[in-house]
């Protein structure tokens, strides 16, 4: 990423975060890495990056995702991607999630969640 970008370029990553909100998801995604912010703060430092903004996403989703994920497993269920188009109520229910979440998005970084979305740059030298 360092030599292919522009000295004024940006990186936006939305990567698989926290390790416990792995399961059979992952297996059939073929995710390697689940992050968290240290870890991830530490590659892109390592790549010549800096981390303009970073935050978990999918926080108010992250309960009822990882509990169907470890019952899951649990039930010792095939490994299978959980991203599936929901029934009319579930969009709807989700959507309004998500949509509440992004207006949270403004006045705050959220503690935890699925996923990790960071926005960095090269650093200038």
């Amino acid at each position: 990423v360092k030599d292919g970008l522009s000295s004024d370029g940006i990186v936006v990553l939305r990567e698989p975060a926290l390790k416990i909100a792995g399961g059979g998801h992952d297996t059939d995604n073929n995710i390697q890495v689940r992050f968290n912010k240290r870890l991830m703060e530490s590659i892109l430092r390592e790549a010549g990056l800096e981390v303009l903004y970073m935050s978990y996403i999918n926080t108010l989703l992250f309960l009822p995702i990882v509990v169907k994920r470890k019952k899951d497993q649990l039930l010792r269920r095939p490994a299978k991607s959980d991203m599936v188009e929901p029934s009319g109520l579930e969009n709807l229910v989700c959507l309004s999630m998500l949509r509440l979440e992004k207006k949270l998005l403004d006045y705050t970084r959220l503690p935890f969640g699925v996923s990790l979305f960071v926005v960095a740059r090269k650093v200038q030298n």
